[in-house]
């Protein structure tokens, strides 16, 4: 309580400025509701205001004059300076966090352990990032980012690996939530393992989150690709055969460079993706995540949820997440088996939420191509294409530039 009145106090002192408290101090974060109240007017007014007329909209607001007046004596009394203001601020937010804190866990949410274990991690992820909001002015975010424009040889923080794609999305940055769409089959997995690859050999360091495969089962793939080795040889053979051998050394040897992937396998909701110390997060695939089962079952809603989960994972850590996505049957209805937006299963919310979606699906005569399209992008074109797959050594080949854009 103390630190909530030394923070009217300042204000009333200095006139009502709150600037350097505004973006991360909110009226619901006060204890005493009378003093939220009167926080909340400073906060709400356009321009600074005299504690006069704070007091007046307080009172009109349906509180007791004399009640008022006590709170903003006692207040005034305080021994404060308006350079502590944002000292008692961060106390003030530590203390509603502490509560809201215990309230989560002391009212967990869910028809079994494990469900009510997955909303209380997710309330807490949610109760950090509810105190990470900001306020800027156009000036502002000018001064800051104008120095980033127009400098020799610049070039995306993030690429996929596929020049003709890379150059049709505008590259990827921190903060964009990326979507791979396909069928089952089509080629999701090796598509991500490959944009792995190259990342790692960018530098980058990646969290690859995997809910469909076992260990091995990736380890294959990265040996087929590396090794030239068909996919098949490599699980069935029974003794190697010609130079099969030195190629297979030479491959496991080659993926020392990727140690900077780090691959976490089981199963995940939300809350339990990690980024610390990693530039990228890739998860394959979206639909896989456990909800947080507060949803009481509403597979829209829940999808709805792990996507706009995501997305703040994106933007709260400044880096891209790209996530592989399952597509409806509704998608092979069609002639050629292409797929639109609405196909991605189970929400709308996904293409609303994502900066880049991709589409993936099989041509309708040679499974060896695999037809793609930038459904959409945030700062680039929408966009077609062929790839080539080589199933046999799980690869990905662009075969033309990008067509015309599309509508």
């Amino acid at each position: 309580m103390q630190a909530e009145r030394e923070i009217i106090s300042a204000l009333v002192l200095d006139g009502g400025r709150i600037d350097g408290i505004k973006s991360t101090l909110f009226p619901e974060m006060f204890k005493n509701r009378l003093l939220g109240r009167m926080y909340a007017e400073y906060w709400n007014a356009s321009e600074p205001i005299a504690y006069t007329e704070m007091m007046n909209r307080v009172i009109v607001s349906g509180e007791r004059e004399g009640d008022v007046k006590d709170e903003i004596e006692k207040c005034v009394k305080m021994p404060v300076t308006t350079a502590t203001v944002e000292q008692n601020a961060r106390a003030v937010i530590e203390d509603w966090k502490m509560r809201k804190m215990k309230s989560i866990l002391t009212n967990p949410t869910g028809d079994t352990a494990d469900a009510a274990i997955r909303g209380v991690i997710g309330r807490l992820g949610e109760l950090t990032r509810e105190s990470v909001r900001q306020e800027k002015n156009i000036a502002q975010i000018a001064q800051e980012s104008a120095g980033g424009y127009f400098k020799p040889n610049a070039k995306p923080k993030f690429n996929l690996g596929f020049y003709e794609l890379d150059k049709a999305i505008g590259g990827i940055d921190g903060g964009d939530m990326v979507l791979v769409a396909a069928r089952p089959a089509v080629g999701k997995s090796a598509f991500a393992l490959q944009i792995m690859k190259r990342m790692a050999m960018d530098g980058k360091k990646i969290a690859y989150y995997n809910l469909e495969m076992l260990e091995r089962q990736i380890y294959e793939r990265f040996l087929a690709a590396e090794s030239g080795l068909a996919l098949n040889r490599i699980r069935l053979g029974t003794g190697f055969l010609n130079d099969e051998k030195e190629r297979f050394d030479r491959a496991n040897d080659s993926m020392k460079r990727y140690e900077n992937i780090t691959v976490f396998s089981g199963s995940f909701g939300v809350h339990d993706i990690d980024t610390e110390g990693f530039d990228v997060v890739v998860i394959d695939y979206l639909q896989l995540l456990k909800p947080d089962g507060r949803r009481g079952g509403n597979r829209y809603a829940e999808v709805g949820d792990i996507s706009r989960g995501i997305k703040a994972i994106a933007q709260d850590n400044h880096i891209p997440v790209i996530a592989m996505c399952q597509l409806n049957r509704e998608s092979e209805m069609t002639k050629n088996h292409e797929p639109k937006m609405a196909d991605l299963r189970e929400s709308g919310d996904l293409e609303q939420d994502a900066s880049v979606i991709l589409m993936l699906w099989n041509h309708e005569e040679d499974r060896s191509k695999k037809m793609i399209k930038i459904e959409k992008a945030r700062n680039g074109t929408t966009a077609r294409t062929e790839l080539h797959f080589d199933g046999a050594h799980m690869t990905f080949t662009e075969m033309s530039e990008y067509e015309c854009p599309f509508d």
